[in-house]
Formats: C-alpha cells, sequence, structure tokens
C-alpha cells in the first residue's frame, strides 16, 4: 500500500495573502485541489491523508466532497510545526503495514510530476527512503560566524531537497519517536531517518516541481497551466474486401502531449480486451504515462453503418503543452 501524506498547514506568510496559499486559484482551481489530483490521478497512490490548518479545515473538507475524491481518506489537523502536521498523519496511518510506503508532498507543491511520484516510491520501496530533489545550479559556499566564506562545497553533489519525500511506514514511525524523544526538528522529513544512520536515495525530479511560496511562483505557475492546448481530429474508413492489419493511435505531435483521450465506433471488431494494449501502445508511442491515454469503445447499436459492422470510427482529443 501507497499511502500519499499532503501537508498544507502552514501559514503561507511570504504570499502576503489574506488568503491561505492552498486555496489561491491556479488555473481556476484551489492549489490544493491541483496537488491533490496529482495523487488522486496516479495509479501508483492507495490513499491519501490530507494535513491542514484548523481555519481550512471546514473549506477542505467541502472541496472533497465536492470534488469527490476517491483516494483521499482522513483530514487530519495540522500541529505547531511541519513536523508536528506530518506526525499527526502518520498516527492516522496507522492501518499501514511496517513495508507500506508514506509519501510525504507540500500542498503548495502542485507541478510534481506522476514520474516523479512513481519513481519515488520505487527507491522508496528498494532502498527504504527516497527523496526528490534538483541539483544545485549555484555555487555552494559555507560561511562562518562572522560570515566570511569558510569553504567551497562540490556544486556536483549538492542537491536541494523537494517533495515527495518518502519511507517505509515502520522506518518512518520510528524515526519520528527518536526525533520526539530527543526533541529534534529536522528541516526536512528524511532528516529523521538519516538520523537513524539510514541512508536516504535521492530521485532527481522534475524541473517544476516547485513550492509556491510567493505571488511570483504563483505566475510562473498560472503560466505552465495557460500553455496547455486541446485538439480535436475525426476520422471514418470503411473496412477493406481483403484482410489488412488495423492499427489505431499512429500519432505525430510535435509539442509535448499531457493527455490522450480516444473514443472508438464499430460494431466489430470486439475491442474490449484489447483496449488496455492500446492504450499502453499508444502511451509508448507518444512517450506519455499510460494512465494519461483515456479510450472508450461503442457498438454504436446499428444506428450508423460503424454501428452495423461496415467500418471504424474513430475520435481523439489530445491536450498539449507547448515547448520552451
Amino acid at each position: 500500500m501507497n499511502i500519499a501524506i499532503i501537508v498544507g498547514a502552514g501559514k503561507g506568510k511570504r504570499m502576503n495573502s489574506k488568503v491561505s496559499k492552498i486555496l489561491l486559484s491556479l488555473a481556476e482551481k484551489p492549489v490544493i485541489c491541483r496537488t491533490i489530483e496529482k495523487f488522486e490521478n496516479c495509479a501508483e497512490i492507495d490513499s491519501i491523508i490530507l494535513v491542514v490548518n484548523r481555519d481550512n479545515l471546514k473549506e477542505i473538507e467541502r472541496l472533497v466532497e465536492y470534488n469527490c475524491y476517491e483516494k483521499v481518506i482522513k483530514i487530519v489537523e495540522g500541529g505547531e510545526k511541519r513536523q508536528d502536521s506530518v506526525y499527526n498523519a502518520i498516527k492516522e496511518g496507522n492501518h499501514a503495514r511496517p513495508d507500506d510506503i508514506i509519501l510525504i508532498h507540500n500542498a503548495a507543491n502542485p507541478l510534481v510530476a506522476e514520474e516523479t511520484i512513481k519513481e519515488v516510491i520505487k527507491a522508496a520501496k528498494e532502498f527504504g527512503a527516497a527523496v526528490a530533489a534538483v541539483k544545485a545550479k549555484d555555487t555552494i559556499k559555507e560561511a562562518d560566524d562572522g560570515n566570511f566564506v569558510n569553504r567551497t562545497l562540490e556544486r556536483e553533489k549538492i542537491w536541494c531537497m523537494q517533495t515527495p519525500q518518502a519511507m517505509k511506514y515502520g522506518l518512518a514511525v520510528r524515526a519520528f519517536i527518536k526525533a520526539y524523544n530527543d526533541n529534534f526538528y529536522g528541516t526536512d522529513d528524511v532528516s529523521l531517518v538519516e538520523r537513524l544512520g539510514h541512508k536516504v536515495k535521492i530521485i532527481e525530479s522534475n524541473a517544476d516541481n516547485i513550492k509556491l511560496t510567493t505571488k511570483e511562483d504563483m505566475g510562473f505557475a498560472n503560466s505552465l497551466f495557460s500553455r496547455e492546448r486541446v485538439g480535436l481530429g475525426q476520422d471514418s474508413h470503411r473496412f477493406s474486401r481483403k484482410e489488412k492489419r488495423l492499427i489505431l493511435g499512429g500519432v505525430l505531435i510535435e509539442n509535448s502531449i499531457n493527455n490522450i483521450g480516444i473514443m472508438i465506433e464499430a460494431k466489430k471488431p470486439r475491442l474490449e480486451r484489447y483496449e488496455e494494449k492500446i492504450k499502453e501502445s499508444i502511451a509508448n508511442m507518444v512517450g506519455i504515462d499510460k494512465e494519461r491515454v483515456g479510450l472508450t469503445a461503442t457498438s454504436g447499436e446499428e444506428l450508423t453503418d460503424f454501428g452495423k459492422g461496415l467500418g471504424i470510427q474513430v475520435f481523439a482529443i489530445a491536450s498539449v503543452v507547448k515547448n520552451g
């Protein structure tokens, strides 16, 4: 079982907004909804626990009910500090087994890629703990108490930590209990695991996976969503009298494909047992996850030539994101 803990209990003061930043609109949806949907739509995630500020509790409950998020099993009130909030959620996940994976993710990181989520889960299963991160781009220097350079660190070995951060449930419980017994507060979740002497695997994150902290960050995130475009296509073919291979989903689009939806109308052949193979084939051709390909097939009930078995009709819709 893989459980996502989405943490949004902070005040978000740097956003300089009267509204909590996780409730700010991002492409016509609250930020927290954009984040929840990343995990709701990820096949690797089994359940979601939300951790929110008491002041936002009722509104978050309303959003979860309104959007029918099926994987959200609990909404937990946050603690005094972020680490307290995460621990509240871990205790609510006591139905988990020791080797189940928990992913801790900031509600203010709605741009995480599904592939990043999957890779972090995979690494946590293999190594016990894993974290998404990006390589440092700038030269990093360590200073002394007087703000004089003490030494220059090797940039090639420096990573900037992000979320999700994942660990096996049993390991997480031990790490958080020890931290509280020692009155230790870490700057991120996996640092508690490191204190047990356990290694943490770094997974390179998608570059857009930033934490929304300022209004400039919100502008950047909205610009990414505004680059999305949708195209609709339709094609029809009569069956040949000669036996011929039937190929569906050959696609060439110069932009980056985000999602593809396909509707097929045909009385014959019956396609139900081929649907998953077709989705997987299309996903491989265009380089996206299979979960981003939707496919429905209808017999047409003899209302058209396609429904009478004389041919096949396909509608395809694709959302694409402009490169650059």
